[in-house]
């Protein structure tokens, strides 16, 4: 194998390198980290402000070395390949990004191409095919970050850092196991000790199955785009359940969803707002809570939210967001969990919805329950929400009620095709919310949002039948 010359050393240290092990570069080499250094290292990483700098200045010299190291190897003989497979998928993939940005020459790049399996998903785009095939490359080679929020969620990079898409892990879901957050290991103890407080639960009821709610919202958007005539809206980008190596040399089952591409804001930006459409301080907000308990008691004027930029969303934006929350019951759908997509000249044209892991329960939340219901569907306190659908709305949920038998098997189908042994409840769920969405289609969209445990689902049923 050629190396660059003077590196020999350095790479071979990297391919002895044991888990844990950290280096620091002397003179341009990398060296093994003593144990005062390493615990100075972790305490610079976890808290810089209290200690330095000294992690972000290792890890840039030591980030120097290792790219020149693998940027710099070339192929010599029909004997180095066996040794390239394992240097790039076993020796470096645990490094962390901040020494390690995975600069590889091009023609490894194409040889490390063909020593993986990649694996054809069924029902999927050319598009998304190809994505995926980058996608478990650069996921291999440990290419990828993690990302906020309850489960194990990863955003997989190119050679350039740029997004290729998500990826959400079956075994790394609320309450799952191996569930990386340690708030999410107590909540899975506190589940195992009471269970009776656990069929309510929003944890226990979707924890298992994020992954394959995220394929089925995508499923369900792609219903409601046909409904509405228009394939090309790509309300969710594409989501499958797909296998993939993060790094460990073992495939896990998870979800993988496109990134999206273009000029985009996610609401929370545009609005002014943090994720629970919120534009004021917290003093205010307890201010107008108050004020509008006074105002349902006297029969006041309550004070509603504002926004400046919320005439700028056009309507139908809005009836494809409430169509899609409702018919999935996403519990999730806070102000950064989608975005509005705008053409050349800064206009919105398009919505995009991510993170549909928290929808497509088994049950109707019980009447009463806040802390199930406290996220469901808040952009129906947004001023725009207050609209009826548009007659194009409408004609498409009459269009779905229309399949309602169909859908209901498809989502069904879809579950058990996985193993769900809660597949016909996940799907009559979703049958009764088509219901009160057909039933109540001619109503304000924040009216039929409000329709959301399971006494007054099936009240609105009743009544509208």
């Amino acid at each position: 194998m050629l190396i660059k010359s003077g590196y020999k050393e350095d790479f071979i240290a990297l391919v002895k390198r044991q888990k844990g092990e950290l280096f620091a570069a002397e003179g341009g080499h990398l060296r093994k980290m003593g144990f005062g250094e390493s615990l100075r290292y972790r305490l610079s990483s976890c808290c810089p402000k209290l200690f330095g700098k000294y992690a972000e200045r290792v890890s840039s010299e030591v980030r120097t070395v290792i790219d020149t190291v693998t940027s710099s190897l070339r192929i010599q003989n029909q004997g180095d390949y066996k040794h390239l497979k394992n240097f790039y998928f076993t020796s470096l993939p645990s490094l962390s990004r901040r020494v390690y940005s995975r600069k590889i020459h091009k023609s490894i790049r194409e040889y490390l191409k063909t020593q993986l399996e990649y694996r054809w998903v069924p029902e999927t785009t050319i598009n998304f095919q190809n994505e995926m095939k980058r996608a478990q490359l650069w996921a291999a080679l440990g290419n990828f970050e993690m990302l906020g929020g309850s489960s194990g969620s990863y955003r997989i990079l190119d050679e350039n850092e740029n997004p290729i898409g998500v990826c959400k892990l079956a075994d790394e879901e609320p309450l799952a196991e191996n569930n990386p957050r340690f708030s999410q290991q107590c909540k899975r103890r506190f589940h195992a000790m009471c269970p009776s407080w656990s069929r309510a639960s929003l944890f226990k009821t979707i924890a298992g199955q994020a992954y394959l709610a995220e394929s089925v919202t995508y499923k369900i958007a792609t219903w409601v785009e046909a409904a509405l005539k228009d394939p090309s809206l790509n309300l969710v980008p594409e989501t499958h359940v797909v296998k993939i190596d993060l790094g460990l040399k073992k495939e896990k089952k998870g979800s993988f969803q496109l990134w999206i591409q273009g000029d985009k804001s996610t609401a929370a930006e545009h609005l002014g707002a943090d994720e629970n459409y919120e534009n004021i301080s917290k003093p205010r907000q307890l201010l107008r809570s108050i004020y509008n308990v006074a105002a349902r008691c006297f029969g006041w004027t309550p004070i509603e939210r504002t926004f400046e930029k919320i005439d700028e969303i056009p309507d139908d934006l809005i009836d494809y967001l409430a169509l899609v929350d409702i018919l999935t019951a996403n519990h999730d759908r806070h102000a950064e969990n989608w975005y509005l997509m705008k053409n050349e000249k800064g206009e919105i044209k398009d919505i995009r919805l991510i993170d549909g892991g928290w929808s497509m329960s088994p049950y109707h939340p019980p009447c009463g329950s806040h802390f199930l219901l406290r996220h469901q569907y808040l952009w129906r306190l947004l001023p725009i929400a207050k609209n009826p659908f548009s007659q194009k709305a409408i004609e498409a949920i009459e269009k779905l009620h229309g399949k309602l038998d169909e859908l209901e098997a498809m989502v069904k189908s879809f579950y058990e095709e996985h193993g769900d042994d809660m597949a016909a409840e996940r799907a009559a769920c979703f049958k009764d919310r088509l219901e009160v969405l057909f039933k109540m289609r001619y109503k304000a969209k924040a009216e039929v949002a409000k329709i959301r445990s399971e006494s007054e689902i099936r009240q609105a049923i009743a009544a509208a039948g």
